[in-house]
């Protein structure tokens, strides 16, 4: 079974990532739409499928030494572990499900 809020949008959750700079953090908002299969109750293997959405254009203007693929790099990472976690709470995984390169 496809899980999603509706067929049109999908399941919708704002993360938030914090970019160190060095000299200052930054704090990203992060809209992801993510989908996932269930079987049982439990979250299918490699089911998961997900799409970022935040403002690049506002970073890459305020802080131009930023690289684009680095940064959606680091925000692929971060929005995966929160979206694996946000199904663990609601019961959709168990903690030995968890990809092992969740950092």
């Amino acid at each position: 079974m496809r899980r999603k809020i509706n067929d049109l949008d999908g399941w919708k959750k704002i993360f938030q990532h914090v970019l160190d700079l060095g000299f200052e953090s930054v704090r990203i908002p992060v809209r992801a739409r993510f989908e996932f299969n269930l079987q049982n109750g439990t979250l299918t293997a490699d089911s998961l499928s997900y799409q970022l959405l935040y403002n690049r254009q506002v970073l890459e203007k305020r802080y131009p030494q930023l690289k684009a693929e680095d940064l959606d790099r680091q925000l692929q990472k971060t929005v995966k572990r929160k979206v694996y976690m946000y199904l663990k709470d609601c019961g959709y995984i168990d903690r030995d499900q968890l990809p092992e390169n969740l950092e």
